[in-house]
């Protein structure tokens, strides 16, 4: 009966919705006709909005690249970001200028009306979720002139936009989903080059990591990497699960090194202290992960931010998802040749994976792989 009531209520809010579709679009209806493609010549200001997690924004990286490619050189791109985020754009010299989202309302307010008088060209909504939120907020921010660009979410949400594309709506990976975006937008043809990840090199903090390795005894390209840590909880590890893997990895003669937030490393310590597995010092800094990430021979994580790190670095990896059927797809490898994606069971975790799957990926893959030189 429950079930039922809500499954009528829902029936009946989408109804609501839709009956109302008409008359918004009447009264929020643009004062003049777009022709699609853009020409990218014309194009001097674009917004791109990625107000959500670290690794998403990785995965926004090769997008911009590709808007520097095709805009004139003079245009600006400018980013509005978290400050959970931020570090990713901030290393990167194709962003003109960065716009962190506040928390409370008042300041946020007052970012709107300093956005909207930015008078942008473009703003282009990378950000999957929050569809009706964030296309207002991309109301807030437009100019008459602005073109609003999103991928397309359905019937439902299509007016808030000027141009939603279908072929970023059909991507089923988060990283061609923002690509397909900006070549529909521009009526561009995407090539391999402009879909290759990347991942900006921070050569201090990269600095600080080899040296953290030194400290340790680990030597650059020597060592396999396991993150702890991870977004969202329910994709921790399993103490046992854990365990099991790195005692047979230790006991193939791999260097091991664990890394995560303070918390995660306290909560496993006693398995690392058992296993003489050290790790890394704690930080914030995504540049000087992305420095030991880099040098690794291979790295193990249960966590999609990582996955996204570790496949704009092109190291090897060991990716652990839940099955939900979209996750495992959406927020896979991309373009990694050397990736493998143990998916759990359908309606499971990553902390059921048996850890005997975890370990045979694990060596199959070093073990397959001839040694790369270390990026010192």
């Amino acid at each position: 009966m429950e079930h039922r009531m809500r499954t009528f209520l829902r029936r009946l809010d989408r109804a609501r919705r839709y009956a109302t579709l008409p008359l918004l679009q009447l009264l929020l209806r643009r004062g003049r006709s777009v022709a699609f493609p853009l020409d990218p010549a014309s194009t001097k200001r674009v917004l791109v909005i990625r107000d959500d997690g670290l690794g998403d924004a990785i995965t926004t990286l090769p997008m911009i690249r590709l808007l520097r490619r095709l805009l004139p050189p003079s245009a600006s791109i400018d980013v509005l970001c978290t400050h959970r985020n931020a570090q990713v754009f901030a290393a990167l010299p194709d962003v003109t200028r960065l716009w962190f989202r506040p928390t409370s309302s008042a300041d946020l307010l007052r970012l709107l009306l300093r956005l909207r008088r930015e008078q942008y060209d473009v703003i282009l909504l990378t950000v999957r979720n929050k569809t009706t939120a964030s296309a207002l907020l991309m109301r807030a921010i437009a100019s008459p002139h602005t073109i609003r660009a999103a991928s397309d979410r359905g019937q439902e949400y299509r007016w808030h936009f000027d141009f939603c594309s279908r072929i970023a709506s059909a991507a089923t990976n988060e990283w061609q989903a923002t690509l397909n975006l900006v070549a529909e937008l521009f009526g561009y043809t995407l090539t391999e080059r402009d879909c290759e990840p990347f991942f900006p090199r921070v050569e201090r903090s990269w600095q600080i990591a080899a040296q953290h390795c030194k400290r340790l005894g680990l030597a650059l390209g020597s060592y396999v990497v396991v993150n702890l840590s991870v977004y969202q909880p329910r994709n921790k590890w399993n103490t046992a699960q854990l365990h099991t893997t790195l005692a047979a990895l230790c006991s193939e003669g791999l260097h091991l090194i664990a890394c995560g937030i303070e918390s995660d490393l306290a909560s496993y310590r006693d398995i690392l202290d058992s296993l003489g597995v050290p790790s890394y010092p704690p930080t914030h800094d995504i540049h000087q992960i992305a420095g030991l990430i880099a040098n690794a021979r291979c790295i193990i994580t249960p966590d999609t931010g990582i996955v996204h790190l570790a496949t704009a670095l092109g190291t090897p990896l060991v990716a652990l998802y839940r099955s939900d059927g979209k996750a495992e797809h959406y927020w896979a490898p991309f373009c990694h040749p050397n990736a493998v994606q143990l998916i759990a069971e359908l309606g499971t975790l990553p902390g059921s994976i048996p850890a005997e799957k975890i370990i045979h990926a694990t060596l199959e893959l070093i073990h397959s792989r001839a040694a790369a030189p270390a990026l010192s």
